[in-house]
């Protein structure tokens, strides 16, 4: 059986409840898109997509052979990246440590991910259509302005499709969301 995978940072209620913020101001003005539901909404560290349940055994041991730090996350600021509307996330050092430590354990193994540059951010809006040119998301970013995130949760997440809609499910858990 394949599954589709991904690794991310799941978030706390608080910090869900500070981004759904944001995409509710953001649909209150107009803009459209496929808004990323409150529950699936997280921070990828590396995508796998399909991949065999072997595969999957092996992944969850590189994370229990690596675990995570405890990582402050801050927001930097909402912007459009292609079609998306993004939180950015400042990157810290201990952040892309921890990031680069992975990936090299994956490439030792043998296991394909997806390889772009990593870019810490949380994916609002999909397919985004925004009202006018001089629409500005800076307006919508006081809900994250000062929250600051102690992260050290890390998953091995499943994409379901259900109902036609993404539902993502850990697999693996690894550390504590603090609230």
């Amino acid at each position: 059986m394949r599954l589709r995978l991904f690794i991310a940072l799941p978030f706390s209620e608080n910090v869900m409840d500070c981004l759904y913020q944001v995409q509710t101001g953001l649909k209150r003005n107009r803009v459209g898109g496929s808004f990323t539901t409150r529950h699936n909404l997280h921070l990828t560290i590396a995508f796998f997509g399909e991949t065999e349940e072997a595969v999957a055994r092996h992944i969850v041991q590189i994370m229990k052979e690596n675990p995570m730090p405890a990582i402050e996350l801050k927001f930097t600021k909402l912007s459009k990246l292609r079609d998306m509307i993004i939180a950015e996330i400042e990157s810290s050092k201990e952040l892309s440590d921890y990031v680069s430590r992975l990936r090299w354990q994956f490439d030792l193994a043998g296991i394909e991910y997806d390889r772009k540059k990593f870019m810490p951010h949380i994916t609002l809006v999909r397919r985004a259509d925004i009202p006018s040119e001089d629409f500005k998301l800076s307006r919508f970013y006081a809900p994250l302005s000062d929250l600051v995130i102690e992260q050290s949760e890390v998953a091995l997440m499943c994409t379901e499709f259900i109902e036609g809609a993404p539902k993502y499910t850990p697999v693996f858990r690894q550390g504590n969301i603090d609230d």
